[in-house]
């Protein structure tokens, strides 16, 4: 009978800890990734929304709805303050982030961004333009260099956007120049801008890897309110002139457009 007891016993001991040792198995928390990863944004340029042409220096192009026949020898501007968002709310923000993309220049048509957490980010804020207090404060160094021949000194202030060539009329070549800026008051025309990551289009930062963004950049907006080149070749001040073609009429403008200016191709 004692036996018995025993066996009984022990076959209660090796149920409970089989039970246990089940629910331990399914209460272990799945391993959450860390580290750091690095993220590339590649800015690629085209020309108009219908029948996009490649816009790069010294190649004509037509603008859809002017009719000008434009030939760039340069075009510059700022990107700044960018920073990404993450799924659970969370930012990562650049410091000194300033960044001026050149078009005669390839090495500034790709954006880097180290050390970034690694998780799922759903969205990246930045600046077209430079903000108002690196305009009247701060170190001049790096892409706010002087030197690259971005800012006006009789105006104290960055020139937001350059954009200088030639353009067609009748058989003649004229020189066009375009100098945006205005950073504070009614002429401001620094502006804050977002990309969604979503659907297909999901940005994954993993420890060690580089996730590649595609952007595909429309400059042909600055002439979608603005007058024809042929009416106005010139702007080099703040003012409603150089707030039109950057703004644009209800939105449309190259700094504010949220379909075509800054447009989202694909993240790998």
């Amino acid at each position: 009978m004692k036996t018995i007891k025993l066996t009984i016993a022990a076959a209660a001991a090796l149920i409970l800890g089989l039970a246990s040792c089940k629910k331990e198995e399914t209460t272990t928390p799945t391993p959450v990734a860390t580290g750091n990863g690095s993220v590339s944004i590649e800015l690629s340029h085209k020309f108009g929304m219908m029948n996009e042409q490649t816009l790069a220096i010294g190649l004509p192009v037509i603008h859809p709805m002017k009719g000008d026949t434009m030939t760039f020898s340069k075009f510059k501007y700022f990107i700044s303050n960018v920073k990404f968002k993450k799924a659970d709310g969370t930012y990562w923000t650049e410091s000194e982030s300033y960044h001026l993309v050149d078009l005669a220049t390839a090495e500034s048509l790709k954006l880097s961004f180290k050390d970034l957490p690694a998780g799922t980010y759903t969205q990246m804020e930045y600046t077209i333009g430079v903000d108002s207090a690196r305009n009247v404060s701060g170190a001049q160094t790096g892409a706010l260099s002087t030197t690259n021949d971005m800012y006006w000194d009789w105006n104290s202030g960055y020139i937001m956007l350059k954009a200088e060539g030639t353009y067609k009329d009748n058989k003649a070549d004229k020189m066009f120049a375009f100098h945006l800026g205005g950073f504070s008051g009614a002429n401001n025309i620094v502006t804050k801008r977002t990309i969604a990551f979503d659907g297909s289009n999901v940005l994954n930062v993993t420890k060690g890897n580089t996730s590649s963004i595609s952007v595909q950049v429309n400059p042909g907006l600055l002439w979608h309110s603005a007058p024809s080149v042929k009416t106005l070749n010139m702007v080099h001040m703040p003012g409603a002139a150089a707030k039109l073609m950057a703004l644009g009429e209800s939105g449309m403008g190259f700094f504010t457009n949220p379909l075509y200016s800054f447009k989202l191709i694909s993240i790998k």
